[in-house]
């Protein structure tokens, strides 16, 4: 279902437009003429684009709290003809919303429909940008589509938006660390929506590694770099009997982080301290003997024991967190 529908969301935009510029690009719009109207190639673009089809499909239905996830955004032109729509990447967008309470959804004033923004400050794609003038036309980014060509986007929550530093789900780069139902918009398209669920797991055990390399940052108070170590996290977490082992990286030493006591499932956003977190392996049973060894300096292995005695083990390369040597 819908959020709301597009003739309540044309007037919601219009009316963003005299008030406040949503972001788009990093550009900030210019002061909007009485008598302006949409420059012709925006409005071709527009017409254009709204003749595709898309869906948006998730890798998983139910997530932990906290994992990184990936969507997959297929954009179809259906028609006979070649068509010059805009580029998704950079007049498109995602956004994350929650699954109302009763309470809210007997508020009045607001959207009809079952979801609410988890932004203050959703992005609207290209149609809440209201282009007028050459200079922003000339802004405008756009793709062709052949008829009847199909294009996949995927869409990973660890990676940043094009263009941007912030996570392509707007989530910190996993999935909220809230239970709940949510659902993800692909705002390129009214329709393309996919929903989910989160779910707090069990906490069984947890390993960490120091790693070499140091985290590096530019510190004010001293004015110049400081060093931090870094970690590297293995948990093992469970679901309906089932073993998750998750891993991270992490710039802080996390020996206290965790309250909860073997077999205890998390609080709600209480397992925000490791997220975004990476699925490594699922695993019946339980697990014995988590650990994490190094192969190389780029490449680690956690290891356990499964149910039998079996030794098993996975690879993995985590992402280090930026170094940031120079006031910003």
């Amino acid at each position: 279902m819908l959020l709301f529908n597009e003739m309540e969301a044309t007037m919601r935009i219009k009316l963003g437009i005299l008030t406040t510029l949503l972001s788009m690009s990093g550009h900030s719009q210019e002061p909007i003429p009485v008598n302006a109207t949409i420059h012709p190639r925006a409005a071709m673009l527009g017409d254009n684009t709204r003749k595709l089809t898309c869906t948006l499909r998730l890798d998983r239905e139910v997530y932990l709290a906290g994992e990184t996830a990936t969507a997959y955004a297929t954009l179809t032109n259906p028609t006979h003809e070649l068509l010059e729509v805009y580029d998704p990447l950079v007049h498109g967008g995602l956004n994350l919303l929650r699954l109302a309470t009763k309470r809210e959804l007997q508020e009045p004033g607001l959207p009809a429909g079952p979801y609410r923004y988890v932004s203050p400050h959703p992005n609207e794609g290209w149609r809440g940008r209201f282009v007028w003038s050459e200079a922003l036309a000339a802004e405008l980014k756009s793709v062709w589509l052949k008829p009847g060509e199909a294009r996949t986007l995927e869409i990973r929550s660890i990676d940043p938006w094009p263009g941007t530093e912030h996570s392509s789900w707007g989530s910190g780069g996993g999935v909220p660390t809230t239970s709940g139902e949510y659902q993800l918009w692909f705002n390129y398209c009214w329709d393309a929506r996919a929903a989910f669920r989160v779910i707090q797991p069990v906490f069984r055990s947890l390993a960490a590694i120091r790693l070499n390399e140091p985290l590096q940052l530019y510190d004010s108070t001293v004015r110049g770099v400081v060093e931090s170590p870094r970690y590297l996290y293995a948990l093992e977490l469970q679901i309906d009997g089932t073993s998750i082992i998750v891993a991270r990286q992490r710039d802080s030493l996390l020996d206290h982080a965790v309250r909860e006591a073997p077999g205890q499932v998390f609080r709600e956003g209480a397992i925000g301290v490791f997220s975004p977190f990476h699925r490594v392996a699922e695993v019946k049973g339980p697990v014995a003997n988590l650990g994490i060894r190094r192969v190389d300096e780029a490449t680690f292995e956690v290891v356990w024991t499964e149910t039998g005695g079996r030794l098993a083990r996975r690879s993995y390369q985590p992402r280090l967190t930026k170094n940031t040597l120079r006031p910003e």
